[in-house]
């Protein structure tokens, strides 16, 4: 965090860092997409203790306004939880940022890569996606 920096600028900076990010990224390299996920995931794990020490102000807070004990046991961040958001995280990032890992527009059920696969089959040639193209639908940049 920056000196004199508001939560909310904080948030901003870090949101557009990554929406900078994320473009290169797409384009990168299996390898290097892997690597990246790789490293996010150790940084949240090396931040576990900053990250519970950070949530028990949040619990402390959510107890002093008398939330439940069952939504103080939502809110409180455990190892277990931890895990379960970093592996969640990477699955969903993953399949955003993967073209093999994303619905088939035609057939939503099926990702490319079944699809691939269900070719493969069907008429028993090696088949591999070598390029493709991303259009982004209703969305502006210009004011990002």
């Amino acid at each position: 965090m920056i000196a004199n920096e508001t939560t909310e600028a904080l948030v901003e900076r870090i949101c557009r860092a990554a929406k900078a990010a994320a473009p290169p990224l797409a384009r990168a390299g299996t390898a290097a997409r892997n690597d990246a996920l790789r490293a996010m995931a150790r940084g949240l794990r090396d931040r576990a203790e900053f990250l519970k020490a950070e949530n028990a102000g949040d619990v402390a807070a959510g107890e002093a306004h008398g939330l439940s004990g069952a939504m103080i046991d939502r809110l409180r961040l455990a190892d277990k939880v931890i895990a379960q958001i970093v592996q969640g995280r990477l699955d969903k990032f993953g399949a955003e940022i993967s073209l093999m890992e994303q619905p088939f527009v035609k057939d939503p059920s099926l990702t490319i890569d079944a699809l691939v696969t269900e070719k493969i089959a069907k008429i028993g040639e090696r088949i591999s996606v070598r390029r493709f193209v991303r259009y982004r639908l209703g969305e502006d940049d210009r004011h990002a």
